[in-house]
């Protein structure tokens, strides 16, 4: 099925270029060929968006953000500017003629420049929007960039790691040195320092990865004293249960690292499979909700309300991870997650340990 399928996209993207070489063949099929591969090597001129037909450069201008931050309130003049100053396919409707003439090479060549120039716009999108926004360097002139990695103490950092990567799709290895620890300690009163990482791949968002690191050091404070690290993670799972049933949300789960997904509906499916105690809660409020419509604590939402939604499990041990998704908007919220029923997806309520 798989190999039908990537036929069938492969067919159709050759279809569509193949057009162009009939359409610059001014004398034989292989000048327009020639003509259409250089036409592709030139990417960066082509116009961002077939509705609004922007010019990537026309994003930058100060005239561009200006409009963008006021909320498109002239856009149809933004619009109508950007029009004059376009290249877009629409001038080539019949480009793509003949690309069944076409070495594979030439279509990979074609494929790759294609994949790469749209890469390099969604980064470029990036930073416009992130430039865009009033204030994103503190006074002490400290630039954020990004996340490299969030780290817990846990009694067990082994099975933390593999947790991790299991139920939210990461990765994990020992650390450091890949399979050995390289500290020993002379102190043998208490066990050995143990690290252990679960890893998540480079993402347009994130583009250098991120990774939770769980660590055990009795060597450190208070070492064995009641209530260590170890010892109070395993009181708090203890006391939780399994809050599945429960349906509670208490105070030690807003310690939490929340990672968001486009969609949590593969991770659910895990977790329903395997028994994985998990509850889920939203700032939204609308049909599938427990509270609906006559309970919502904030009030029903609108499709177009941004929805903060999220899924609540528990790492060993007593570590609360929260996987979210629908960020944009209430109704993208109810598109990314839907195999859960109204008993575990409920809107927070401030006054109650729901």
């Amino acid at each position: 099925m798989a190999s039908f399928l990537s036929g069938v996209i492969s067919g159709l993207f050759c279809v569509v270029l193949g057009i162009g070489c009939l359409l610059f063949a001014k004398q034989t099929p292989a000048d327009g060929c020639s003509l259409w591969l250089r036409r592709l090597m030139d990417t960066k001129s082509w116009s961002d968006d077939d509705d609004n037909h922007i010019d990537i450069n026309d994003m930058k201008s100060d005239t561009f953000l200006s409009t963008r931050r006021e909320e498109h309130a002239d856009e149809e003049d933004m619009r109508s500017s950007a029009q004059t100053k376009q290249r877009t396919f629409h001038e080539h409707d019949d480009v793509f003629k003949d690309v069944h003439s076409w070495s594979t090479k030439k279509l990979r060549e074609a494929l790759r420049t294609l994949e790469g120039e749209l890469q390099r716009r969604e980064r470029e999108f990036r930073k416009i929007e992130i430039s865009s926004r009033p204030d994103v360097t503190p006074a002490g002139g400290a630039r954020f960039k990004y996340v490299h990695k969030h780290t817990y103490a846990t009694g067990d950092p082994k099975a933390a790691a593999y947790f991790v990567a299991s139920y939210f799709g990461g990765w994990c290895n020992h650390e450091p040195g890949h399979g050995k620890q390289r500290t020993h300690c002379n102190d043998t009163a208490f066990e050995e320092p143990m690290t252990w990482n679960a890893y998540f791949p480079p993402s347009l968002e994130q583009p250098l990865g991120f990774s939770i690191h769980s660590v055990k050091n009795p060597h450190k404070l208070p070492a064995k004293a009641p209530m260590n690290e170890t010892e109070l993670g395993l009181l708090v799972e203890k006391w939780r249960g399994n809050f599945s049933q429960t349906g509670r949300f208490d105070q030690f789960m807003d310690n939490h690292l929340g990672l968001v997904f486009d969609s949590l509906d593969p991770l659910v499916e895990k977790w329903q499979r395997d028994g994985v105690p998990f509850i889920c809660r939203s700032w939204c409020c609308g049909p599938g909700f427990e509270q609906w419509p006559d309970r919502c604590p904030f009030g029903p939402s609108s499709d177009t309300d941004f929805c903060e939604q999220g899924c609540y499990v528990e790492v060993p041990h007593g570590i609360i991870l929260e996987a979210l998704c629908g960020m944009e908007n209430y109704k993208a919220s109810r598109k990314c997650l839907t195999k859960v029923g109204p008993h575990q997806l409920k809107s927070f309520d401030l006054c109650s340990d729901n």
